[in-house]
Parts: C-alpha cells; sequence; structure tokens
C-alpha cells in the first residue's frame, strides 16, 4: 500500500491548469483576415512560466502554499489585460475576432487558482497532510 498521495484533487486541478496555460501561449489570441497573433508573441512565455511555477511550489513543502495561489492571481490578472487589450485591438480592425488562446488562458489561469485553493484546504486536513508526497521530503 502506498503511504503518500501525489494527486489530491487540488494538484489535479492546478496541473490541468498550468498545462492548458502551457498549450494556450501556443494557440491565436487574435486573428483577422490577413493576421493571426499568438500568445509567444506577447505574454505567453510569462503565462507558461507562471503555470509551471504555480504547479512545482504545490510540491515542495518548505515554500508556502500561498505564492502558488500569487502566482495564479498574477496570470489571471495578466490574462485579463490582454483580453481587454485584444479586444480594443479587434475594434480598429474590421474583420478581427478574438482567438480561442485567450479563452483558454483565462480558464486556464482560473484553474490554477481554484486547484490551489482546493489543495489550501486540502493541506489543512491533518489526516490527508500525513500522506501527502511533497519533492523536498527527506
Amino acid at each position: 500500500m502506498n503511504k503518500y498521495k501525489i494527486f489530491t484533487a487540488g494538484r489535479t486541478i492546478a496541473l490541468v491548469g498550468a498545462t492548458l496555460l502551457a498549450v494556450s501561449a501556443f494557440l491565436p489570441w487574435g486573428k483577422s483576415a490577413y493576421v493571426s497573433v499568438t500568445g509567444i508573441g506577447g505574454d505567453g512565455l510569462i503565462q507558461i512560466s507562471i503555470g509551471i511555477l504555480a504547479f512545482l511550489l504545490l510540491f515542495i513543502k518548505r515554500i508556502t502554499i500561498w505564492f502558488s495561489l500569487l502566482l495564479g492571481v498574477a496570470g489571471l490578472a495578466i490574462g485579463i489585460v490582454d483580453f481587454v487589450v485584444m479586444i480594443d485591438a479587434i475594434k480598429k480592425v474590421t474583420d478581427g475576432a478574438m482567438g480561442i488562446g485567450l479563452y483558454t488562458t483565462l480558464g486556464a489561469t482560473l484553474g490554477i487558482v481554484i486547484g490551489t485553493i482546493v489543495e489550501i484546504f486540502e493541506e489543512r486536513n491533518k489526516k490527508l497532510r500525513k500522506n501527502l508526497a511533497y519533492l523536498d521530503d527527506e
């Protein structure tokens, strides 16, 4: 019987969010008949970094889980700003449209935030906390 639980509900939600965040950077964030803009052309690399860091920090006991939550909120804020900027850019182009990548970015960062909050509550459960696996366990 395995004593340590690696994937809790919170960690799983955050993993899915982090994976979607990485994928969303390569998807179109805005498009028109002549050009398509992906996240990599903008804040996509920042979003990928945020997703990876937020997820990894869930597995490190010595760093507070609140840092993962802060990263998720920062990613969400950046995504909202990018969304508003893209809406303004689309208004200036007659055939412009919002790309799926920005919607995915917002959903993914929400997943990181929600997953981290769920993990905070799971870690407060003393029975479950004894069985959680961390990368920095001795």
